[in-house]
């Protein structure tokens, strides 16, 4: 395994704390207006149902994704972006992995409402995919050059 790329260990944690303590708030507010209201609040208001759902669906998602981030810095040394078996991989290998072999060109852009910057690896089959590295720890052309020894290697 090659690591291309560390988070900032302090904003990445608490970046990822902040997360955490935000939804459990919210699903503490939404479940103390869902139970003190039952089901009439439902049943006067339908389309709020299916919000609820999917708010809560969303919401478990972006904690599991806050507990990987928590993970990666304090168990393995704060590793966003590295190389395991031809693969270049970002966060987790289910979220955001790539073949080495695959990828055409490297660039570094923004991306976004916000105008992020990122790392875009443009694959033969032309999908796009996007390395934000707003709390990595190296600079972005540090990033650039690892990620294309790596791809030239493979």
């Amino acid at each position: 395994m090659i690591i291309i790329a560390h988070y900032r260990k302090k904003d990445a944690l608490s970046r990822a704390i902040a997360g955490v303590i935000v939804i459990v708030t919210l699903y503490t507010i939404s479940l103390y207006s869902a139970c003190k209201l039952g089901t009439a609040l439902f049943v006067s208001r339908p389309l709020l149902l299916p919000l609820f759902i999917c708010g809560w669906i969303l919401g478990i998602f972006m904690i599991c994704v806050m507990l990987v981030i928590m993970k990666r810095v304090l168990f393995e040394n704060g590793k966003a972006l590295w190389m395991d078996k031809g693969k270049i991989i970002f966060l987790h290998k289910w979220n955001f992995s790539a073949a080495s072999k695959d990828i055409m060109s490297i660039t570094v852009g923004t991306y976004g409402r916000f105008n992020r910057t990122g790392i875009f690896l443009l694959t033969r089959d032309g999908t796009k995919k996007i390395v934000p590295i707003g709390s990595l720890e190296e600079p972005d052309s540090v990033v650039i050059a690892r990620l294309k020894e790596c791809a030239l290697t493979s």
